[in-house]
Parts: structure tokens; sequence; C-alpha cells
């Protein structure tokens, strides 16, 4: 019968059965170690691919054109990429304002990739999202394809031009709403001039600058920086800059020259920051 004075304490089950759970966490010096020199790997391949593209400039001359970057795009599928971009050049400034206007356009709830140049500490700076900047992993995975394709396609691309569509690979890839692009050099010729399509460009300013590339004169650096105008483009341009070359450029090519014209307002002024966001939709 039933024991009418149960143990509150029953005693243990003499012969209890082995539990089937897999311990999760074997044994955490294993984990660590495993762990510890999968980043190691990683460090290492990164390292090695970084140290292969700054190679390419020495056994490629660095000329400015768009030759490769063209084949490249097209071969990588980019010509058909949905992101929006706003392509930025000038003598000075062009890189603040990229972050300026790459940081209005986050704030009002978009997905923004960045392309700037040069980097400070770390290569992945150069290709941010959301003010991210590229992962290790996804620079291995992507500039290794490219390199590959390189090799494959026969297309001697410099480094810039490499790292351009590394950027413009990764933000597909990525999803983006936006693309803010800094010009690297000029404009005309530049490799982020590859883009078609560009929402807005803009010409922060304009100096004596690499003038056996560029011109001799303020006005035919202008007119190379420029360059980056498409037709449909919202265009805007800085107080240092001859107006009448990029109203020109900007009519030549059926863009919209906003009014005023200046990029420095858009860039510093909340109120203007705002404008920009509805010019660009």
């Amino acid at each position: 019968g039933l024991d009418p004075n149960p143990s509150p304490n029953p005693s243990p089950n003499p012969n209890p059965k082995p539990s089937l759970a897999p311990n999760p966490n074997p044994n955490p010096t294993a984990a660590l170690r495993r762990q510890t020199t999968a980043a190691a790997a990683l460090d290492a391949r990164y390292g090695d691919l970084v140290r292969e593209l700054y190679r390419v400039n020495m056994w490629r001359p660095v000329k400015l054109g768009l030759e490769n970057v063209e084949q490249l795009h097209g071969l990588l599928g980019l010509d058909a990429a949905p992101y929006k971009i706003v392509h930025i050049a000038g003598t000075n400034g062009k890189g603040s304002v990229a972050y300026k206007v790459a940081r209005s356009l986050q704030a009002a709830g978009r997905k923004v990739g960045l392309f700037v140049s040069p980097h400070i500490s770390s290569f992945r700076e150069r290709i941010q999202i959301d003010g991210e900047i590229m992962g290790k992993e996804q620079v291995v995975e992507r500039l290794d394809a490219l390199l590959k394709l390189c090799e494959r396609e026969g297309v001697p691309a410099t480094f810039f031009e490499v790292t351009t569509m590394l950027a413009l690979r990764h933000f597909a890839d990525e999803g983006v709403d936006y693309v803010v692009l800094e010009v690297g050099l000029g404009g005309r010729e530049d490799a982020t001039n590859v883009v078609r399509n560009p929402l807005a460009c803009a010409v922060t300013s304009i100096g004596l600058e690499h003038t056996r590339v560029l011109g001799d004169t303020v006005e035919e650096i202008a007119a190379q920086k420029a360059g980056i105008i498409k037709a449909g483009a919202a265009v805007v341009a800085g107080p240092n800059c001859p107006h009448g070359v990029i109203r020109a450029a900007a009519s030549a090519a059926g863009a919209q020259l906003l009014n005023p014209p200046m990029v420095h307002d858009l860039c510093f002024l909340p109120g203007d920051d705002a404008r920009l966001l509805a010019a660009l939709g």
C-alpha cells in the first residue's frame, strides 16, 4: 500500500539513467583555441590580400580612364544595381561633404554606403555602410573574387580601380539604398565615374592641383571635376568654384543646377540638410 508518512526528501534513485543530452561546451579551452586559430587565419588571409592589392600598381601603370572599371562594372553585373548615387568631387572638402551627406541620409532612415579615400589606419575605412567599416570576412571573400576576376579576364586594374569596384560590389551585395562616392582624382576620368545615373553631383571647391593631369587653370580643372555630372542629376557647387563652368557642364549634360547651388550650405546647416534630402528624393 501507500506509505502513510512519505518522506519529504525521498532518497535519490540508486540507479539513475545517464543523461542523453550533449554537453553544450564539453571543452571550453578547445573551443577558444579553435576560435583563436580561425581569427588568426582570417587576419593572415586578409593581410595577404590587401598586400596583393597594394602591389598591383608596381606592375601596372597608374593612369586615368574608365576602360578597366567599365569592363569590371559589367562583369560584376553592377550596371543594374538599384541603389541611388550621390557623387562628390572637388579640390578640398569632398571627404567631409561625403561624410555629412551620408550621415544625413542615414538619419533619414536610409541604408547608406560610403566610399572615401584615403584611409587613416585601416584599408577597410574606405568602404562603410551606416558608419560601420567593411568587415575582414567580407573583404577576404569579395576582394579575393575580384582579384581572380581581373586575372581571369585580363583586366589590368589599378589599386584604386579594384578598390572602387570592391566598394560597389559590397554595396550591391548588402542592399544599400544610397551610395555616396568621393572622387579620387579629378572627376571625368576617375574610376568612380563609372556610375551611370547619379541622383546628385557636387563639386565642393576648385584649386590648382595635379596640373600635369587636370590642367593649368582653375577653369580647366573645374571642367574635369564637373565631368561627373550626368543627365537628370541634381547639381550643387561650393563657393570657391567657377560657377560658370559648373553651370555650363550641367546644361550640356542635361542636369539640374539647384538654386542656390551652394554645397557648403546644404551640408553644414541643418535646415539645408533637409532640403538636400528633399532634392535627393
